[in-house]
């Protein structure tokens, strides 16, 4: 999750360090309960239901330890990051309290039971199903044991007995983010069940105490023919090693193997062959270059999400080519896309076994000589674009600059850079599954 620069890791951080400013001693000064706030902000900025679900283990303890004015100082705390945010949110999407996806997505990506950004009913028993699935990853993914993970975890909760104050705090943080996503319509799964990533501490720490109770109430057992206190101990012992030697290498294997192209770096490549300044052609699938083209003539990205999923792909290129040419706006565009959906009811098959399997296509239908083009162009072979965009200067006029690979209207491109060299990032000719390499073309 660190290393692909997901942003659960840093909300996690921030919950952390505030959960650590409060819980660190018995009675947090000022500075600490402001502090503790400000992280708090920190994670709403980042993800602002993981930031719900931190600050309610916080308000259980508060309230316990009847210590209700601490709140107002951590809420005094959040003040700088709140109204920074706010001010960013307002420049960007006109309104303080619009998020990005929401400007993005539209309402169809808030919380609760509607149709999804992708034209998919988001109904109780599909977010039943979501949690079911994110519970059992958990299982699988959160220590690599080879008995279910929580399972200590959930016999604790059961049964376990003498309870702590903080042991309410510890189950209400526990319980908040599978409550909280229930209402979610993503079910996000990198690697493993990355919606549920800041409950792992808490999970941990749980952990933790169901195996000291299991200890713990072995000691106090009678010791007949076994010693119970030891047999947990050694039964902890076995499970951790049966992980750690059976179970973790074949997971780093995966991780080593798996998401290669996220592992290149073609601009170090380029720096170490002493290209200081150049511009980076990068092709990417057919789909993804009409659904990037859509979005540039400012057809909302939920809508063309909902086209790319249930029209032919053929279909929606040739209707990308004629806004283009029209010159449609992005209204006159949306509308007209809309119509077309509304009048395909049953979506065509996708080409599973195409380089992009996400390519939709009628059956018996051959398509013309523009869309044959462009299928040529991914027998050809292509690579992912996005993971690169990130590592572009901020202003795009200096130092490496990547882009998609326009084909026919690169000239509009390259005259926005006279004088670079010009580089392709592709899989090598007659290797369309190959490592991509760099190739100079100007």
């Amino acid at each position: 999750m660190s290393a692909t620069y997901m942003n659960h890791v840093g909300a996690t951080a921030y919950a952390l360090a505030a959960w650590a400013l409060v819980w660190a001693g018995p009675h947090p000064g000022r500075w600490r309960l402001l502090l503790a706030g400000f992280f708090l902000a920190a994670c709403a900025a980042t993800r602002p239901l993981d930031a719900i679900a931190a600050a309610l283990p916080l308000g259980v303890w508060l309230v316990g330890a009847r210590r209700l004015p601490a709140a107002g100082w951590m809420a005094l705390g959040t003040l700088p990051i709140a109204v920074s945010w706010g001010y960013v949110n307002a420049q960007l999407y006109g309104s303080p309290f619009t998020l990005g996806y929401i400007a993005l997505y539209g309402p169809e990506h808030g919380l609760g039971f509607h149709v999804d950004p992708w034209g998919l009913p988001f109904t109780p028993l599909t977010a039943l199903s979501n949690m079911v699935a994110a519970v059992r990853r958990l299982h699988i993914y959160a220590y690599e044991w080879p008995i279910p993970a929580l399972l200590p975890l959930a016999l604790w909760a059961a049964i376990g007995r003498p309870r702590m104050r903080g042991d309410l705090a510890l189950g209400v943080g526990l319980l908040a983010i599978p409550c909280l996503y229930f209402f979610y319509w993503h079910s996000g799964f990198y690697p493993g069940p990355r919606l549920y990533f800041l409950a792992a501490p808490l999970i941990a720490v749980g952990t933790a105490r169901a195996w000291w109770w299991a200890w713990d109430g072995a000691r106090g057992a009678s010791p007949r023919l076994v010693r119970w206190d030891v047999a947990v101990i050694v039964a902890s012992a076995l499970v951790l090693l049966w992980g750690w030697i059976g179970l973790l290498p074949k997971r780093w294997d995966v991780y080593r193997e798996g998401l290669r192209s996220l592992k290149y770096h073609p601009e170090r490549e380029l720096k170490a062959a002493g290209v200081g300044e150049a511009l980076v052609i990068v092709p990417e699938s057919w789909g993804s270059r009409t659904i990037v083209r859509l979005w540039g003539l400012g057809v909302p990205p939920g809508l063309v999400e909902r086209a790319f999923r249930r029209l032919d792909t053929c279909d929606l290129y040739r209707f990308t080519l004629a806004a283009e040419a029209g010159p449609w706006d992005g209204n006159a565009a949306a509308a007209r896309l809309e119509a077309a959906l509304a009048a395909h009811t049953e979506p065509p098959p996708r080409l599973t076994t195409w380089p992009d399997p996400s390519v939709r296509l009628r059956l018996g239908s051959t398509p013309p000589a523009e869309c044959q083009i462009e299928l040529q162009r991914d027998l050809a072979g292509f690579t992912l674009f996005g993971y690169l965009a990130w590592r572009n200067p901020l202003a795009l006029d200096s130092g490496i600059v990547f882009a998609r690979d326009l084909y026919e209207r690169n000239s509009r491109l390259f005259a926005r850079y006279p004088g670079w060299e010009i580089w392709r990032y592709a899989p090598p000719e007659g290797d369309p599954n190959g490592r991509p390499v760099l190739t100079r073309v100007g």
